[in-house]
């Protein structure tokens, strides 16, 4: 699915078929691999370990965990070099005192409660201690990942990499391995985790088993349903709501003097977004140039944890005007600096660290969100917007114009923009 003719390749997760993590090298639709780990050395295994033990749900929580790992100190990443003995080549071994996978009920054991304390109640209150937890887990990941990939770049001497896996989710890693690995280009996956294996088998049966030749890259994620307008009308209609269809002219006009206005769009357009992300099809669009608009969208619309980072979209072209970025990242798995004289222009997208999750955005991915950015940028100055994805806290992605309607009544969205028809409350 990359760009590339030739790429080193690396995948990590937390069990796969036994292989947690594979590295390899990849050449047209041929793929060779050159070394794995296999369970139970598992890196995405811990971090959903520690997840648990932060009080948060495993193949769920592992965001929240590396969005509070900001807010921390790593005052215990050596604590976590010695439970993982990572090799100079990359390799690794967990003490299963710390971690014992193959027994007991939990995913951590009674030596980690004695070295870093009692674990973390669900819904209770986060201590300093849970946030340095965090930041330290989030080092150590990072500096592992970093050395497996920069040994990977030595012995392969190639500029791009590609990487899958739900490991690579995990955009603050990612920017690491991009700065620091060697490594020129990445492609990420956009489905990441176990869902992209659908993707990839497709993908694998007609390349490397059959032999044709590779088609385009992947540009977009937008591989969902999409719906018409006498489906759109007849949800709309069956809750009662007052909606206009607009023209495109005044439909951009609407949404953007929307968003000036302080208000949280739902934006729902085209076809759903496969993977985790919304990247524009699905999302909550809102002004990133209140910090205000953070706190309002975690806890009134969202409802969610405060500490939750909130994503830019941004036009390719505009990107390097705010954000410290090499690369494009049109599937928002990248986290760059904000520059230090735009951190101040746009609070609501630059978390505790000075980063923010980014998507990148070209005409041709999105036209109607990337028509949007330009006229937000003409009135306000500032071709920037909060992204994030239209749902409330532990339920899925909207993805019918149904599920729109449902997500718009039971939250405080102020408005709903559904193809080219409009809701506001």
């Amino acid at each position: 699915m990359s760009p590339f003719e030739e790429a080193a390749i690396c995948t990590a997760d937390s069990v796969g078929e036994w292989a947690s993590l594979s590295c390899g090298t990849a050449r047209g639709n041929t793929i060779q691999l050159l070394k794995e780990m296999r369970y139970p050395e598992s890196l995405g295994l811990i971090y959903s370990a520690v997840t648990t033990y932060l009080g948060f749900k495993a193949h769920s929580g592992e965001g929240k965990v590396m969005g509070l790992a900001s807010y921390g100190k790593p005052t215990l990443t050596k604590k976590f070099e010695e439970v993982v003995n990572v090799l100079p080549d990359g390799s690794f071994k967990i003490d299963p005192s710390f971690f014992p996978f193959n027994s007991g009920n939990k995913m951590f054991g009674q030596k980690m409660i004695d070295t870093f304390g009692p674990p973390r109640t669900p819904e209770s209150e986060i201590t300093d201690r849970h946030q340095d937890i965090a930041a330290s887990l989030q080092e150590f990941f990072e500096n592992t990942l970093v050395t497996i990939t920069r040994k990977l770049h030595e012995e392969t001497r190639l500029e791009n990499l590609c990487l899958a896996g739900g490991v690579f989710l995990n955009c603050s890693a990612n920017q690491k391995i991009l700065e620091r690995s060697g490594f020129k280009n990445l492609f990420i996956q956009p489905a990441a985790g176990d869902a992209g294996g659908a993707l990839g088998v497709a993908a694998y049966i007609n390349h490397a088993i059959l032999k044709n030749p590779r088609t385009e890259p992947q540009e977009s994620s937008s591989l969902g349903p999409k719906f018409s307008s006498s489906e759109i009308e007849r949800a709309l209609r069956s809750q009662g709501l007052n909606f206009k269809k607009l023209s495109p002219e005044d439909f951009l006009g609407t949404v953007s003097e929307a968003l000036m206005r302080d208000q949280a769009v739902g934006w729902f357009q085209g076809r759903m977004e496969f993977g985790p992300r919304a990247l524009g099809n699905r999302s909550i669009l809102a002004s990133p140039l209140t910090a205000k608009m953070r706190d309002y969208l975690n806890h009134q619309v969202k409802k969610r944890e405060g500490f939750r980072p909130f994503g830019p979209v941004v036009c390719v072209e505009d990107a390097p005007n705010y954000f410290d970025l090499s690369i494009p990242s049109p599937f928002m798995l990248l986290a760059p600096k904000v520059k230090k004289e735009m951190q101040s222009r746009i609070p609501a997208v630059t978390h505790a660290d000075e980063t923010a999750r980014i998507q990148t955005l070209t005409e041709s991915q999105n036209p109607k969100l990337y028509r949007l950015l330009k006229v937000f940028g003409e009135k306000t100055g500032t071709p920037v917007l909060v992204n994030t994805s239209f749902n409330l806290r532990g339920e899925p992605i909207v993805c019918s114009p149904d599920d729109a309607v449902s997500c718009f009544k039971t939250s405080d969205l102020d408005a709903l923009a559904i193809e080219d028809y409009w809701v506001e409350k």
